[in-house]
């Protein structure tokens, strides 16, 4: 079995036990909400570790219809129904999620617009932060750079952001990958500065698991492809190897990405024979055959043959991407 199906099959077995179904009666409170987020977290935790996926995704639109039909015909406190729309916008905006991972762009943008309307219902502010920064990620998919740079902008403005400096460093920080898009140099320094200030003055506080990717390291990664696409590639690659250092053991998708990111900064350079190296090691982990590590790795490919068409690394490189 190839690396990509047994990705495949495991993510399919895992998922399908991650959702909860749980049984409509009278009346709904505390604790089935309860379990609905504790399923959300299983299911989020698959996803940082395998990417996106559309089992992922299903798993995910199918605990959302679960926690809105666990209002129909049932008794609920107003308290309990916000926090179940709460939770069936977190279920969809981890749907969308998986589709911008794998770039499934119109099915990501129906379910973001969905989440934003649950998250609406919810009055769930760090909801609507976070799908503000996955409508930025998808319109940067869809070369809609101006739309990106208003919606990390939009994350930006929420009251999660304003309340929490940890919110507010990555609203900068994808304020800054959102101004290296368009060019603007400055204003993308700018950011990071201000992500990294805002960072600094985080404390530990309790808030939703789905942020807990979200630490130096990240800052360190996201910092590093805002500088590669300024052609600040130097400090690029220092920032990228800061981050994969302290990547925690578990956020093997990360580990992957950046690696990837780290082989394109390092053939920006022109060292085509260790940017071979680099992308061979992010090409043999075991989530680079899926989502964002795999188009990364494919831009890759595409711009060594435009640099170093018939070059040794260029050959070996080709040979390997064959054989895997």
């Amino acid at each position: 079995m190839n690396r990509r199906a047994f990705v495949t099959s495991a993510t399919t077995a895992a998922a399908a036990a991650a959702v909860p179904m749980l049984a409509t009666r009278p009346g709904v409170g505390a604790a089935d909400v309860h379990r609905l987020q504790e399923a959300v977290v299983a299911l989020t935790a698959l996803d940082e570790q395998r990417g996106g996926h559309e089992t992922i995704e299903n798993a995910a639109l199918a605990g959302a219809r679960h926690a809105l039909d666990l209002q129909q015909g049932t008794t609920t406190s107003e308290r309990i129904r916000r926090r179940l729309f709460s939770v069936a916008a977190d279920y969809t905006a981890l749907a969308a999620w998986s589709c911008i991972d794998t770039r499934a762009k119109d099915r990501a943008q129906g379910h973001l617009d969905r989440a934003m309307t649950l998250a609406g219902l919810a009055q769930d502010s760090i909801q609507q932060f976070r799908i503000w920064q996955f409508m930025s990620m998808l319109a940067q998919q869809r070369g809609q750079l101006t739309d990106a740079l208003a919606a990390a902008q939009a994350s930006r403005n929420t009251g999660a952001a304003r309340r929490d400096p940890l919110v507010s460093s990555l609203a900068h920080a994808r304020t800054a990958l959102a101004h290296s898009q368009l060019g603007d140099c400055r204003a993308a320094l700018r950011s990071i500065d201000y992500a990294q200030e805002t960072l600094d003055r985080a404390r530990d506080v309790a808030r939703p698991v789905w942020i807990n990717f979200y630490d130096r390291a990240e800052l360190d990664g996201l910092s590093g492809v805002a500088l590669m696409r300024i052609s600040r590639g130097e400090q690029a690659e220092y920032h990228l190897h800061h981050c994969l250092s302290a990547l925690r053991s578990d956020q093997h998708r990360n580990r992957a990405l950046y690696t990837a990111y780290v082989a394109v900064v390092q053939l920006d350079q022109g060292d085509a024979e260790q940017a071979c190296a680099t992308a061979t090691a992010a090409a043999s982990m075991p989530t680079a055959a899926v989502g964002r590590t795999a188009h990364v790795l494919k831009s890759f490919t595409a711009a060594l043959d435009a640099r170093a068409p018939g070059s040794r690394a260029s050959r070996q490189w080709a040979e390997y991407t064959h054989t895997a």
